[in-house]
């Protein structure tokens, strides 16, 4: 087994964002992660999300 390390978090603002997409909201979470993180490398990025579907009525 591997040794895994989480080294930066972002995270989408919360509240009525009716103007964002989906995506655009994902895309902000995860560019607040790689700023917090400070590194020169990244090997993977996990974006989640508790209820997108039912927000998008999908």
């Amino acid at each position: 087994m591997r040794t895994v390390c989480v080294v930066g978090i972002g995270m989408s603002k919360w509240g009525e964002v009716w103007r964002k997409s989906l995506r655009q909201l994902f895309v902000d979470a995860a560019r607040e992660a790689i700023q917090n993180a400070g590194v020169d490398r990244i090997d993977s990025l996990y974006v989640g999300c508790m209820s997108s579907g039912l927000f998008v009525g999908q």
